[in-house]
């Protein structure tokens, strides 16, 4: 008897489920089925930081381990931004400009900044 209960709350649960797919823009609630939106586009990081820091510091400079901190970590201007780059210290390289410009350094400090506030 018991087995007839459960049987009938899963095809109940089930039949919920996909009466509630086929119901588009019926329920604009937080839990809906079907795709996801894709990401916000936000500020883009320059092919350079993509190339020379993302494997370190994430896809947006958000960090991955704190050998490989959050960016522009303790960097509050541009300059000490680009010097600590150029300058390397600890476990990162230093980054000349045949590897990443003046210019993409300047752009991404401001996207970090706004990525990681």
């Amino acid at each position: 008897m018991e087995e007839m209960g459960t049987s009938f709350r899963f095809a109940w649960a089930t039949s919920m489920l996909l009466l509630g797919s086929g119901c588009e823009g019926v329920n604009e609630g937080p839990a809906t089925l079907g795709p996801r939106p894709p990401p916000e586009a936000g500020p883009a990081l320059s092919a350079a930081y993509v190339a020379q820091c993302a494997r370190c510091h994430g896809e947006r400079g958000e960090g991955t381990t704190i050998t490989f901190p959050r960016l522009p970590g303790r960097a509050r201007d541009e300059g000490s931004f680009i010097a600590r780059v150029r300058g390397g210290g600890g476990p990162m390289p230093a980054f000349d400009e045949s590897l990443i410009s003046d210019a993409d350094l300047k752009s991404d400090f401001a996207v970090l900044l706004q990525l990681n506030p």
